[in-house]
């Protein structure tokens, strides 16, 4: 018996190896997140868990327990991540871990731009989408424009554009995600189209009026030229004229001209800036004289024209055609102080050296409304005068205030007669003028750009290009979201005045435009 107990006193208790029994490894949650989401697990021995990273958007608890069937409660916050992320579950029994591995799906997002612009001539453009879900898109019906799927974007197909103006098509991004698509304007140039725009504003301060002798005010206008490569616009109050980018319509700068207060500018067909002062009246006080002034292309010189000219009402519209330095004709449309006759003064220059003729109009000038035969002498709207060509014979063309009727005018006797008998209109017809006008030879033709300006309103203008020899419209400019863009307040709009230059381009000519009633500076386009 002593024998029997001293061996059951020597068995040892069986060793207990650790198990831990997960029913998955691997567990999926909604972006939403969770907060009774449940772990469960067996084991034979008592148990530690932890989240094996450092994060703060999984809790568990508990964290130990005792050997048997097992739960640990999970809480995991909404993500706001665009890519899904992990927790893992590290469960301890004795030696034996299991781990389990969350994934969060990630937050969706689509994000698209909401236009896309494609150049006339057409091709593929590829339009990129940034999102991490599926998408479809497809474009509304239309005879341009296809779409493509591809990685992580689209390429759109657009045919060339052959019509003067832009066209446009709808494409619509649909997902499986409420609220997340969308849609694209696609648009596609004309073969005219916008350059730039920019408001007056934004590159020179203008005041109401400008001073003239010392304290003598003058309602101003505005002009704008091509001179050096660059657009220049001129503020009409004798400030110094604003160099502009001639691409982008950005401002470069200004132009020097010590000793001379220029109110107008225009260029020569040789690429000479033509300058003009402004005489108000004659029987100032402050004994200042009229005068004409250029600048050469590169030059810093201002070189005088003409100079002491005793005649009034002078310098706020000019044309100018020919070489300057060599041959050209200069015209200023005014009026001579009676407040009854139009007249314009011209001078013609021979060999670098100019003479001065002026030619009154004559009775067939269809001139109607209240400002009567009146050009507006220097206080009131103005029609704009385009030369046809650089000498006296080659006559002109102009418009007169109220009547918006384009005529021809011989400069030797004054004569006119009307081009057409159908007026421009304009919103506000009744206050309208073509009081700009400009006349220039591109490959051999002639073409005439008109912008018709409201006399005291803040209304867009319209512009027109026309083809001189068979007097037809070829294309029309009017653009009332661009012009309404700017702020026409801020420029002292009152008695208007809108300026136009021609200038060739690649296959048809650029209109550079200044309108005071929009207050606009803008660049377009037209195919010829």
């Amino acid at each position: 018996m002593l024998v029997a107990v001293a061996a059951i006193a020597c068995e040892k208790t069986p060793e207990i190896v650790p198990e831990v029994n997960v029913t998955t490894t691997e567990l999926t949650v909604p972006v939403e997140g969770n907060e009774d989401f449940v772990v469960e697990f067996t084991t034979n021995v008592d148990w530690t868990a932890k989240i094996k990273e450092d994060i703060d958007w999984c809790s568990i608890s508990p964290a130990k327990g005792v050997a048997g069937d097992a739960k640990i409660n999970v809480v995991i916050d909404a993500s706001n991540e665009t890519v899904e992320r992990t927790a893992t579950i590290v469960v301890t029994a004795g030696d034996q871990v299991k781990e389990i591995v969350i994934t969060q799906a990630a937050k969706p997002f689509f994000t698209i731009e909401n236009a896309l612009a494609i150049a006339t001539e057409g091709g593929n453009v590829d339009f990129t989408v940034s999102t991490n879900i599926d998408f479809n898109v497809t474009v509304e019906e239309n005879d341009w424009l296809t779409v493509a799927k591809g990685e992580g974007k689209v390429t759109f197909t657009a045919t060339e554009n052959k019509a003067n103006d832009p066209r446009t098509a709808v494409a619509t991004f649909t997902t499986e995600h409420s609220g997340l698509g969308g849609t694209v304007t696609v648009t596609q140039d004309g073969i005219c189209k916008l350059l730039w725009a920019i408001g007056i504003k934004d590159v020179m301060n203008r005041t109401a009026r400008g001073t003239m002798f010392s304290t003598d005010e003058i309602w101003t206008g505005v002009s704008i030229a091509v001179y050096d490569g660059n657009v220049v616009v001129c503020a009409g109050d004798g400030s110094e004229p604003v160099i502009l980018d001639k691409a982008t319509g950005e401002k470069k700068g200004t132009i020097a001209t010590p000793g001379f207060k220029p109110y107008t500018v225009r260029q020569d067909d040789a690429g000479n800036l033509v300058m003009a002062n402004r005489l108000w009246n004659r029987w100032t006080a402050y004994g200042n004289w009229f005068r004409i002034a250029y600048l050469a292309p590169g030059s810093s010189e201002v070189k005088d024209i003409i100079k002491d000219v005793d005649e009034e009402y002078l310098g706020m519209s000019m044309n100018v055609r020919g070489d300057v330095t060599k041959d050209a004709i200069i015209a200023l449309p005014h009026n001579n102080g009676d407040y009854v006759h139009n007249v314009i003064s011209l001078f013609n220059v021979t060999s670098g050296t100019a003479i001065q003729a002026n030619v009154a109009i004559d009775g067939n000038y269809k001139a109607v409304g209240w400002a009567g035969p009146y050009f507006g002498g220097g206080v009131h709207n103005h029609p704009g005068l385009a030369l046809l060509g650089s000498t006296i014979n080659s006559g002109a063309v102009t418009a007169c205030y109220d009547a918006n009727l384009l005529q021809t005018i011989d400069l030797t006797t004054g004569a006119t007669s009307v081009i057409v008998e159908t007026p421009l209109a304009g919103d506000y017809a009744g206050n309208f003028s073509p009081n700009g006008i400009d006349i220039r030879e591109i490959n051999g033709k002639q073409y005439m750009a008109v912008a018709l300006s409201c006399f005291y309103a803040s209304t867009p203008p319209t512009v027109y290009l026309f083809d001189v020899e068979t007097k037809q419209v070829l294309h029309t400019w009017d653009d009332v979201a661009l012009f309404d863009a700017q702020d026409a307040a801020s420029t002292n709009y009152e008695y208007v005045q809108a300026s136009v230059t021609l200038e060739a381009a690649d296959g048809g000519a650029v209109v550079y435009l200044i309108d005071k009633s929009s207050g606009t500076i803008a660049a377009k386009y037209f195919k010829l």
